[in-house]
C-alpha cells in the first residue's frame, strides 16, 4: 500500500519514537499551556520538537540519543519552507497549526486542544488580523498571570514585599516574581522584563502607592 501521508508528516512519525502524543496529564497540559502563552516560537529550536511531542529543552539530548539529526534537520527545513521563512525565524503558534492542518500533521493532544481553544475565541479575519489578535491573546495571558503572582506575593509573604517605609513596592514585587517565575512560568520566563513587570504591579494591583500600616501584620493592598 503506497504511503500517502505529506513528507512532513512523514518525517513527523519517523521522529515520534516514545513520544506519547496521546498523553493529556495535567503536567502534560501545564507544559503546553507554558508555550502556548509565548508570543512565539523560534522555529528549528521550539517549533520542530513542539510538533514531534518533545519539551525544547531536551530535544538535542534526544535527537543525539536517537540519531536522528539528519531527520530533524530535514523536518525544520520542511517546515521552513512549508512557512516561508528561515530556519532561525519566529513563529507564531497558530502558524503551526495551520500548517498541521494543512499538511495532515497530527499534533499532540494537549498541544492540539490548547491551539484549538485559542483559535476558537480570536475573531476572524484576515491573516493579519488573525496575528495580531494572537499576539494580544499571549499578552493578556502572560498579564494575567503575573499579576495572579503579584497578588499571591502580597497575601502571602507581605513582609517581602514592603519596601523600608512600609509600602508595598512595585519593585520589588517583580523582582521577587522574576526570582521565583518557576511557580508561574515552569518552562520559560515571562517575555516582560523587570521594569515593565514592575508597571504592570504598580498599574493595577497598587494605584495608590500608600504606606501599609504594620498593625497586626496584614494589610489591604
Amino acid at each position: 500500500m503506497n504511503d500517502t501521508r505529506s513528507p512532513a508528516a512523514h518525517m513527523v512519525a519517523r521522529l515520534r519514537s516514545g513520544a506519547d502524543v496521546d498523553a493529556t496529564s495535567a503536567d502534560v497540559q501545564q507544559r503546553y499551556e507554558a508555550w502556548a502563552r509565548r508570543e512565539t516560537w523560534h522555529l528549528r529550536h521550539d517549533a520542530v520538537p513542539l510538533v514531534v511531542g518533545h519539551e525544547p529543552s531536551s530535544w538535542p539530548a534526544y535527537v543525539e540519543a536517537n540519531d536522528c539529526a539528519t531527520l530533524a534537520d530535514e523536518l525544520s527545513r520542511e517546515l521552513a519552507r512549508d512557512l516561508g521563512v528561515d530556519e532561525g525565524a519566529h513563529i507564531m503558534p497558530l502558524a503551526i497549526r495551520r500548517w498541521a492542518q494543512d499538511t495532515e500533521v497530527r499534533l499532540p493532544v494537549a498541544l492540539s486542544r490548547l491551539l484549538d481553544f485559542i483559535a476558537s475565541v480570536l475573531p476572524q479575519g484576515g491573516p493579519g488580523d488573525m496575528a495580531a489578535s494572537e499576539v494580544e491573546l499571549l499578552r493578556a495571558q502572560e498579564r494575567e498571570t503575573l499579576l495572579g503572582a503579584a497578588l499571591m506575593l502580597v497575601t502571602r509573604d507581605q513582609a517581602a514585599c514592603r519596601d523600608e517605609d512600609g509600602c508595598y513596592s512595585p519593585a520589588i514585587i517583580a523582582r521577587l516574581i522574576l526570582a521565583r517565575a518557576l511557580l508561574w512560568f515552569p518552562l520559560a520566563p515571562p517575555t516582560l522584563d523587570e521594569a515593565a513587570i514592575a508597571a504592570l504591579v504598580a498599574r493595577w494591583i497598587m494605584p495608590s502607592g500608600a504606606p501599609i500600616a504594620n498593625a497586626g501584620g496584614a494589610g489591604g493592598i
